[in-house]
């Protein structure tokens, strides 16, 4: 007897799409935690589960290539930074609207905090690139070998 064979071909684990939902349901877990604080431990139950589901899926199923040219760190990092400034910002208007000023003033300044580590991340990432770029660029040996060709 025959037996038949199968050749399986799983689909990629898709990165940006998966990076994109996370942060999604991060940015919306902890806006909504402002007025239901519940939802926190549950957003912790969810996002630990899915690390393990993703962390089988991507070892056992996915293929062992990824193009990693580090511009999905970065903007993963960017968004997650905009989802805790969201949460500061809805934090803040809470404390304010229920007269905690001192806690709504707090909020601010952590506010503060969230956007100078974004452009602190933001300055050194152009500074890498700035290197990376005069690296790859030209010396003026190499236009001189090019000009005598």
């Amino acid at each position: 007897q025959q037996q038949a064979t199968f050749d399986v071909q799983y689909w990629p684990f898709e990165y940006g799409y998966y990076y994109a939902y996370m942060l999604d349901m991060l940015a919306i877990a902890f806006t909504f935690s402002t007025t239901i604080p519940v939802i926190l431990p549950v957003a912790l139950l969810y996002f630990s589960l899915k690390f393990a589901t993703d962390k089988i899926d991507i070892l056992a199923f996915s293929p062992s290539e990824f193009d990693a040219d580090s511009r999905l760190g970065d903007s993963v990092i960017t968004q997650s930074l905009v989802g805790v400034a969201i949460f500061n910002v809805c934090m803040a208007g809470f404390f304010f609207v229920n007269s905690a000023f001192l806690q709504g003033a707090v909020m601010l300044l952590v506010l503060c905090a969230t956007v100078s580590v974004g452009a602190r991340f933001r300055a050194h990432k152009r500074l890498i690139e700035k290197e990376e770029a005069e690296k790859e660029a030209p010396t003026t040996e190499d236009l001189k070998a090019i000009e005598a060709v």
